[in-house]
């Protein structure tokens, strides 16, 4: 009889945690695939380890190990067809590699932009301001947004350093990538969730790409802050005396 385990995995952004926060964003501040990101992501989540490929005997080093933040390295993943695996409490097993592609399905909801404001609570000692901005002067929103779509067009990194800066209230000139990918994914979000609730202020303009996240066939998965395009931009029409209420 084969070894069983469950999978326990998020199924939407909102039921990530901060710490699962952070371990996505630092991936897709990578070279990385959409499927390799959900595979290193089942395997952490699910405390797993890979112990070998059918047939090999290799182990990730050590230094390997660090460079991802997992427990293996990503070309022992994706280099063979069938992988030992390792759970906790239970004897080691084989998968196949359409196995485990068929679990990640699960992590679909990365492929896309969350559908309500997601972000990493706090930096350190500094806390973010509100998930849905409640409370935020809509001054500060609108200066947030001049750097958002600054970077847009421009892509420079310190628009987007800037922004968190503002974000988590503070002036650390050397922010983590994976809270500046944070900062992006959330405003891209709470743009849309805005979008909604205030259809007369935000005019959606559409844009070629019809997702942020997609890439072509054989493709690597977009990098950060180098040569992507947004998939919705919202221009903004300034009403005289108009705040954002929830």
């Amino acid at each position: 009889m084969g070894a069983t385990f469950n999978i326990v995995l998020p199924t939407s952004w909102k039921e990530l945690t901060d710490e699962q926060l952070i371990a996505l964003f630092r991936l897709l501040a990578q070279q990385l695939t959409s499927e390799e990101i959900k595979t290193l992501l089942l395997v952490k989540w699910n405390k797993l380890r890979i112990l070998a490929q059918k047939g090999k005997s290799e182990i990730p080093s050590k230094r390997e190990q660090s460079q991802t933040g997992l427990s293996f390295a990503e070309h022992e993943v994706f280099g063979g067809s069938q992988f030992l695996l390792k759970a906790k409490n239970a004897k080691p097993f084989f998968v196949s590699a359409g196995q485990i592609q068929y679990a990640t399905t699960i992590l679909d909801f990365i492929d896309t932009i969350p559908d309500m404001p997601i972000r990493i609570s706090k930096m350190g000692k500094y806390r973010a301001l509100a998930a849905n901005f409640e409370g935020v002067p809509f001054e500060k929103f609108l200066y947030l947004d001049n750097l958002f779509q600054g970077y847009l067009q421009t892509q420079k990194e310190d628009l987007i350093v800037q922004m968190t800066q503002i974000l988590y209230h503070t002036d650390k000139k050397r922010i983590p990538k994976h809270f500046l990918v944070g900062a992006f994914y959330w405003f891209a979000a709470l743009k849309q969730y805005l979008s909604r609730l205030f259809t007369h202020f935000f005019q959606p303009v559409q844009t070629e790409n019809k997702n942020l996240l997609q890439t072509n066939a054989g493709e690597k998965r977009w990098t950060f802050l180098r040569n992507r395009s947004f998939t919705i931009i919202y221009r903004i029409r300034i009403v005289a005396r108009f705040r954002y209420r929830t």
